[in-house]
């Protein structure tokens, strides 16, 4: 089925795309009124929903996208699975403007169509009335303020083929508040023997660094840190035992491979533990290679506590605009 898409789908792929393209960042108002005619004819329907409406700033904000099938038959439409393309969730802040995205194609102004050329599309099947459900983290796509209240609605892109961007039904309000029990360590504090947790960091990205990749492996909790990448969270959250260690030892590669945008240097600014929790966060500006300029990242690394090792269990990178 994957091969039969794929080869139905490339004929048409770039000049698709190149709508697409065009509706990446329209208005909130323009989108949704020019899709009104598209959204009677779709199968489909998209609600949004959100556990709650405020956030502090060191948890993750849960976006849900909810897709129902309305129609009497099976349907099924094309979905990537890089993040920011058949789901698009957007957010304004108070004056209606898009919030700051960090979605690296689009800071590099790259086209839809570069980042999907030469992955294969997946056929995903809804039975009458049956939904299904994606979820993100709007951190991993946005740079939130504390203190700020945003607004989001989110879109869906059922067919590259016929890029129409189907807007949900509703629109939810957020907000980001300071979380008042985080503790930042400082002072004089009793030695303590053990490892802590931007030493671990520290110990993480030094292997990478250098290519130890079999150092930088025993410092993460694997089946918790693959949640954070999109691009293997579904596939491993849907299966079965035995072809998790699989994807386990593929994601292993996956960390190991060499990478274009090595690092080049890195800073530990921060590091934060939860009072009467085993979790700490550490905070680092990492400069990787770029052709013309460095990218310049903010990382958030999250530690869990593991009797008396700390493994790095989750990472938001923020891409830090206008810095050199």
């Amino acid at each position: 089925m994957r091969e039969f898409l794929y080869h139905c789908a490339r004929g048409k792929m770039l000049v698709a795309l190149a709508a697409l393209a065009a509706l990446a960042v329209p208005s909130l108002h323009g989108i949704a009124s020019g899709q009104t005619a598209g959204q009677a004819e779709s199968p489909f329907v998209l609600i949004i929903q959100m556990d709650r409406s405020t956030f502090a700033e060191d948890e993750p904000v849960v976006f849900n996208m909810i897709i129902k099938n309305t129609s009497d038959k099976k349907e099924f439409f094309v979905s990537y699975d890089t993040s920011y393309t058949t789901y698009q969730p957007v957010v304004y802040d108070a004056q209606g403007r898009e919030a700051a995205i960090t979605v690296p194609y689009r800071l590099m102004n790259r086209r839809v169509e570069e980042v999907v050329r030469d992955m294969y599309p997946r056929a995903v099947e809804l039975l009458p009335n049956e939904t299904l459900t994606h979820t993100v983290n709007l951190k991993n796509l946005y740079d939130l303020r504390t203190g700020a209240e945003y607004r989001v609605r989110g879109f869906f892109l059922p067919d590259m083929r016929n890029p129409s961007a189907l807007p949900s039904s509703n629109i939810l309000s957020f907000k980001i508040v300071r979380a008042p029990g985080l503790v930042k360590k400082s002072g004089v504090v009793r030695q303590e023997r053990g490892v802590s947790p931007s030493e671990v960091v520290l110990l993480a990205l030094t292997a990478e660094k250098n290519g130890t990749w079999d150092r930088l492996y025993k410092y993460i909790k694997a089946d918790t840190f693959i949640n954070a990448f999109p691009d293997y969270v579904r596939l491993y959250n849907t299966a079965d035992e035995i072809e998790k260690l699989r994807i386990l030892e593929e994601f292993a590669r996956f960390l190991a491979r060499r990478r274009d945008d090595y690092i080049k240097d890195f800073s530990i600014t921060d590091e934060i533990f939860l009072p009467g929790k085993n979790i700490a966060y550490v905070d680092v500006v990492v400069n990787r290679y770029g052709p013309r300029l460095p990218f310049r990242f903010k990382y958030r690394y999250t530690l869990e506590k593991t009797r008396d090792h700390w493994l790095i269990i989750d990472l938001e990178a923020t891409v830090l605009k206008g810095e050199r």
